[in-house]
């Protein structure tokens, strides 16, 4: 249940938790979406609702890729927990501290950490979600209120075309129909072993999309310094040179991508691989990219990069998460470049989808992160196992 916006913030009784559910379910990603080290078509999904002593939920989710075929390691690969063993965690976990407790206690350090890291960030998601709710507020504005320096409901977008294991006709489809709904920036995926390839497939979207779109691309640390520069180099005689490269070497490569930033003038945006706050700021410590990337689940990192990109006067970008629930973020802070569009199969799920209008995404203006489930969607998933 959802109280109109506007209405009074309810007492604190009404605030208390006291019930919850925990589901694994899997959801198809629409297609097949990868890189040049991985591919895959579906996902695990953790769902975590937690209700309120006045009838509210707050909705929470965790990704995971389901049945990958994978070169390198990454935060959003692996196996998840059953049904049974996410729900044991929480009760043993969550709940003792949960239970009676107002989801204010999300502004606070995490209090629990069971041994599932992506169960517990879709448990803090729906806390956010709850507190909003319990606030009357978007989260967007809420997240404008307490940490950002904005508040709005459109941010700007690019669209993201996971197109690495695609034909080129299909690359062709899904970037012109990005194209007519309005998007003006396209991300390719790129970092073939022959750079033909990564050459050829730019020149084929550049052909598709027309010369007023930019183009991105995305290596996902597939080089090693030499190698990227010498890629970027190619690209840039070929006339293909992309607006700006992201993530073109192993996260762990600082003084590799000190070198780059020599040897190239192509925007570097990076890094997709870090996925907690003490690792980005090593990260811009020693790395001089121009824009900090962020990508997960979690509404908490997303936050803390936010929070660290506007202290170090960087630019963000904010990547996939489900249901963009991180555009939320990006809504509440003017740092924010645009947020990746993918266009995965999250929709037809929620009541109140985050959109894309004329290559912006559009936040729902309802109290909460708005990623309310249609129940009878939900119910009808096939459960993980």
């Amino acid at each position: 249940m959802r109280e109109p916006l506007g209405m009074p913030d309810p007492i604190a009784s009404e605030r208390r938790i006291t019930d919850f559910r925990v589901r694994s379910v899997v959801m198809s990603s629409g297609r097949t979406i990868g890189d040049n080290g991985c591919r895959y078509d579906s996902f695990n999904v953790v769902v975590v609702q937690l209700s309120d002593a006045a009838g509210r939920d707050g909705w929470g989710y965790a990704t995971i890729a389901r049945d990958p075929v994978f070169e390198r390691a990454a935060w959003f690969l692996g196996p998840t927990a059953g049904e049974a063993d996410l729900a044991a965690a929480f009760e043993t976990h969550w709940w003792p501290v949960l239970r009676g407790a107002s989801p204010e206690v999300v502004t606070e350090p995490p209090p629990v950490a069971s041994t599932y890291e992506y169960f517990d960030g879709a448990v803090r998601n729906a806390l956010w979600d709850l507190w909003a709710g319990a606030r009357n507020l978007p989260l967007w504005r809420l997240l404008a209120t307490d940490y950002g320096d904005t508040s709005r409901p459109e941010v700007p977008s690019y669209a993201s075309l996971l197109d690495y294991p695609l034909s080129d006709e299909q690359a062709i489809a899904r970037a012109r129909a990005h194209v007519a709904s309005g998007f003006r920036l396209v991300k390719v995926k790129i970092g073939a072993d022959d750079v033909e390839r990564d050459v050829q497939r730019l020149l084929t979207i550049r052909r598709a999309v027309g010369d007023d779109v930019q183009i991105s691309a995305d290596a996902n640390e597939k080089w090693t310094t030499t190698r990227a520069a010498a890629v970027l180099e190619t690209l840039t005689r070929r006339g293909v040179r992309p607006s700006y490269i992201e993530d073109p070497l192993p996260r762990s490569d600082w003084a590799g991508f000190r070198e780059l930033v020599e040897l190239t003038d192509v925007p570097i945006v990076a890094h997709d691989y870090i996925n907690t706050i003490d690792e980005v700021r090593r990260f811009t410590a020693e790395v001089p990219v121009s824009c900090l990337r962020t990508s997960s689940d979690s509404i908490d990192f997303a936050l803390a990069c936010a929070l660290h990109a506007r202290e170090r006067d960087l630019p963000l970008s904010v990547g996939n998460s489900f249901g963009e629930l991180n555009a939320h973020v990006a809504a509440a802070f003017g740092i924010a470049r645009h947020v990746e569009f993918s266009d995965l199969a999250w929709a037809p799920l929620l009541q109140t989808p985050i959109r894309p209008v004329a290559g912006r995404l559009r936040l729902p203006v309802v109290a909460g992160a708005g990623l309310d489930p249609i129940p009878a969607v939900l119910e009808g998933l096939q459960p993980a196992g």
